[in-house]
């Protein structure tokens, strides 16, 4: 592909494309941007310089990092099609990776350019956000956990906006309707990632797939609203509550009910953090509830998605997280409200997206995890109970597994995942009979 992604090819590619992003977006430049065509091992070092400084501003995110930077910064390299660096003021695409994922992902390589070119407007709008807004002092000035989701899903939910309207636009193949999902879900690319500890809720809340293109829609919502002037408060103004960007996004969509103050004040969420701090793991925030509840949905896709997604009344994630980092211990748990007669097909589909996220993303990769026992079982109280175990089966990591309950009852589902750590009988059945006993306070 090298005569295809020649020097002249790539200048005449950013020269065209300043002119489409500052058309689409509003406004103008302040300045050139700098924009670098490279390999994957140019990436490392800038990716090395934001990590860290995105280490020292967000400790509760980094209380989750059990990898060295320089580690964590090769790993994502692998996986990035382009990426805009705040800390230095560059855009950096590597058109190579852009052509293997055209590849992997079945894109015919003759879009190769324009596949670039799509990725290329993605990060020209993280450098216009950045002229005009100081996206790196936008981070740092982020307060709480909630916070750095909101400004991830209105940053790249700009970026991928942009891109989406100048795909239509420019009238490119539709086979690169794709490129946005591919953006969106680099991530998944990551080389040998345990998907258990990818799908962490709080760890890949802001760079899920839901915080693009969900972002993605609150700004087209807001676009259609408000126009451009709309678009540039949110970037430049105060921060949406997380909550208030996923049923903006939504609202054509579908329709979810009102959220309750109750909800995080029950005798169901005292136990789980004083079961949590018991085994020594540390309880993290649960706010953003609904954004975050759509980033854990790491393995279901398509339809399927998108009805569990209509299904919400509301929705919360929790997780707690052994920061010694001398383990990988955790519990993980999702609670979704909704009409009493989706009840059952929303825990089917929990249950898909919990089993797709564990299996294979590529064709001939062994799978990590294997399912060893799975069966129903009776608790007072509940109309259903679900128990199952799944292990690493990994020849070259240190075995971990996972025990997996789920509670269903009249109008919501209950999934609670204990991850490198068995609790006792006990302490599931005491769990269920909390949530049984909140019922009437969990309900919209």
């Amino acid at each position: 592909m090298a005569e295809v992604f020649n020097t002249a090819r790539m200048n005449r590619l950013v020269a065209e494309s300043i002119p489409i992003v500052e058309y689409l977006a509003g406004r103008r430049f302040l300045s050139q941007p700098r924009v670098i065509f490279c390999s994957v091992p140019d990436l490392i070092p800038p990716l090395r310089t934001e990590l860290a400084i995105m280490d020292r501003a967000f400790p509760s995110v980094a209380r989750e990092q059990t990898n060295p930077i320089e580690y964590r910064a090769r790993v994502h390299a692998a996986a990035l099609l382009g990426k805009y660096f705040f800390s230095e003021g560059t855009l950096r695409v590597v058109p190579a990776q852009v052509a293997d994922h055209l590849d992997a992902h079945r894109i015919p390589l003759e879009e190769a350019l324009e596949a670039v070119r799509l990725v290329l407007i993605h990060e020209l709008a993280h450098a216009l956000h950045d002229q005009h807004a100081g996206l790196g002092k936008q981070f740092l000035a982020l307060r709480s956990d909630d916070e750095y989701l909101a400004l991830a899903a209105v940053s790249e939910g700009f970026a991928t906006w942009i891109q989406r309207r100048a795909r239509a636009w420019l009238e490119l193949p539709g086979a690169l309707d794709r490129m946005t999902e591919l953006i969106a879900d680099q991530r998944d690319e990551q080389p040998a990632a345990d998907p258990i500890l990818l799908r962490r809720f709080e760890a890949s809340a802001v760079e899920s797939a839901a915080t693009y293109n969900t972002g993605a829609d609150y700004m087209a919502e807001l676009y259609t609203s408000g126009g451009h002037g709309s678009v540039w408060q949110a970037l430049t103004g105060e921060l949406p509550e997380p909550d208030a960007v996923w049923r903006t996004a939504r609202k054509r969509k579908e329709v979810v009910g009102p959220l309750e103050a109750t909800f995080r004040r029950t005798r169901t969420w005292d136990s789980l953090e004083m079961i949590a701090r018991g085994q020594g793991l540390s309880p993290v925030d649960i706010g953003g509830a609904l954004l975050r509840f759509d980033a854990s949905l790491t393995g279901l896709k398509g339809e399927g998605r998108r009805e569990l997604l209509g299904s919400l009344r509301h929705a919360l994630t929790f997780s707690a997280l052994d920061t010694s980092g001398a383990s990988e211990r955790a519990f993980e748990v999702r609670l979704v409200i909704t009409d009493p007669a989706k009840t059952r097909r929303v825990a089917e589909l929990l249950g898909q997206d919990f089993h797709a996220a564990l299996a294979p993303k590529r064709r001939g990769e062994n799978p990590w995890y294997a399912r060893i026992r799975g069966e129903s079982y009776p608790v007072p109280g509940i109309a259903e109970a679900w128990r199952e175990t799944v292990v690493r089966t990994k020849a070259d990591v240190a075995p971990l597994s996972c025990e997996r309950r789920v509670f269903v009852n009249d109008g919501w589902v209950a999934e609670w995942v204990a991850i490198g750590w068995k609790p006792e009988e006990g302490v599931w059945n005491s769990l269920a009979q909390n949530l049984a006993r909140d019922a009437a306070a969990l309900r919209p």
